[in-house]
């Protein structure tokens, strides 16, 4: 599956994968995301590799094990930063046998080697040991044409830097963060006749909770997005007659929350091969 997806931002894209290869208990699948974007104060590159196996223990519940590899490089025009890492464990994915109730859970461990040039004169080394745990549960309702989706999601990640000692001979101390989040969300789905063509349009709205704590720097660069605040989103999918999918979406983050305010607009092309 290939998915592209441009806004205002920059460039977003995934490829995605999956097969019987391992075995016909275990079927592999692979994803590849990727972005680019621009904001005032520099550009990032991003990129993130997965790698998965499942085994299906019943009709509705399956449990597996995950691989992430991932690359970012940060450049504001004076500094560089830049890190490669990875994140690793189990994960379990099912729905309730009677019921369109959905639920998946991870929880990986793993590491990161960075290098920054702050001035771009000289490089500095350091490493990381970080977290990631999370859980979402989805329901889905039908109401004649309309769908339901009410969605519960907690996320809970951990990243420790090791204390390490500069190119100029200042001692840089251990840092940590933990950023934990939790959202409370309605999605809502309905087709509509647009000429010839069906459309279906998608609307939501969801609370987040994020709080983040932690001792160096780190605190003072997450402490924007703690708080609570609210997101809508809005936009429109097609399939095309040769299988493609056609979206455009937008959204307006920061609802209720003064020190901080995100909103966007994307369009983007899906195709199954």
């Amino acid at each position: 599956m290939l998915n592209v997806n441009a806004n205002e931002d920059g460039l977003r894209f995934s490829v995605s994968t999956m097969s019987g290869a391992l075995t016909a208990d275990w079927p592999l699948w692979v994803q590849v995301q990727g972005s680019r974007s621009a904001d005032p104060n520099g550009d990032t590159d991003y990129l993130i590799g997965t790698i998965g196996a499942h085994h299906r223990l019943s009709d509705t519940l399956y449990l597996g094990a995950m691989l992430q590899v991932d690359h970012v490089a940060r450049n504001d025009g004076i500094g560089r930063i830049e890190g490669s890492g990875w994140l690793a464990g189990p994960y379990v994915v099912g729905r309730l046998p009677d019921h369109p109730l959905y639920f998946e859970g991870r929880l990986l461990w793993g590491e990161s080697r960075n290098t920054i040039s702050p001035f771009g004169s000289y490089s500095d080394r350091f490493n990381t040991e970080r977290m990631l745990a999370m859980a979402r549960i989805t329901g889905e309702v039908a109401l004649g044409d309309v769908t339901l989706m009410p969605t519960f999601a907690a996320s809970h990640t951990t990243d420790r830097q090791r204390a390490y000692t500069d190119s100029l001979g200042n001692a840089i101390g251990a840092q940590d963060i933990a950023l934990t989040r939790v959202e409370l969300g309605l999605d809502v789905q309905w087709p509509v006749l647009l000429g010839v063509s069906e459309w279906i349009v998608e609307g939501g709205v969801r609370a987040l909770h994020s709080r983040s704590s932690g001792s160096g720097l780190t605190v003072a660069d997450s402490a924007p997005v703690d708080g609570t605040r609210g997101r809508l989103d809005l936009g429109l999918r097609h399939v095309t007659g040769s299988g493609g999918e056609f979206s455009m979406s937008g959204y307006y983050d920061g609802i209720g929350q003064r020190d901080y305010e995100g909103y966007g607009l994307a369009i983007g092309y899906r195709r199954s091969f």
